[in-house]
């Protein structure tokens, strides 16, 4: 072999291991590489995971909340409307007494309403076409305790059921709608009582 040709072989040799050198390096950081994006990959997974539990169990928290917040709603509801169905059925019984029970009501109604020493109670004029012929006889005689008189107008009332006590330019409003309107608060918290 020529010292040319002896050079040109080490130059190949030298160069080969070079490159396996190179090369196995070069692997040897994609191997690093490689695991380095493995481990990097479980991390974001688990991380991921993670995420995605706490905003499933979040969804779920808000889920139940606003079902349970939709329940108390209904709830609610199903009791105001029950309230307000038995104001209606109380306010329709009295509406519907017998004539003798509803005309001792309006009595017992005037003597705690009457206000001064003489009124006029003003009817509505179903109520005056059946008031029975005593009815002021027996409404006085309820408040002379009281030295309180009344007279039965008869000029009849823009009224329902019950009546208006007047005192000149005073009007006392005792018509069964507007007493249960001024009761209703108070109502409502009875019969909350009685049927919750």
């Amino acid at each position: 072999m020529t010292g040319l040709e002896k050079i040109i072989n080490k130059i190949e040799h030298d160069s080969a291991n070079k490159c396996g050198d190179i090369i196995a390096a070069a692997k040897k950081h994609a191997e690093e590489i490689e695991k380095q994006a493995a481990i990097e990959g479980e991390t974001i997974t688990a991380s991921l995971d993670e995420t995605a539990r706490h905003q499933a169990k979040e969804i779920i928290l808000k889920a139940h909340s606003g079902a349970a917040q939709k329940a108390k709603q209904v709830i609610l509801n199903a009791r105001v409307e029950a309230i307000n169905e038995t104001l209606t059925s109380a306010a329709n019984a009295i509406k519907q007494m017998p004539e003798e029970e509803y005309f001792r009501s309006l009595i017992a109604l005037a003597a705690n309403n009457a206000a001064q020493n003489q009124g006029e109670m003003r009817l509505s004029l179903s109520d005056l076409n059946r008031l029975p012929p005593e009815f002021e006889k027996d409404l006085n005689n309820a408040l002379k305790n009281k030295e309180i008189t009344v007279k039965v107008s008869e000029k009849p009332a823009d009224i329902g059921h019950g009546f208006i006590l007047v005192y000149g330019d005073v009007e006392i409003n005792c018509t069964f709608d507007a007493l249960m309107e001024a009761s209703r608060d108070e109502l409502k918290e009875v019969i909350c009582g009685i049927i919750f």
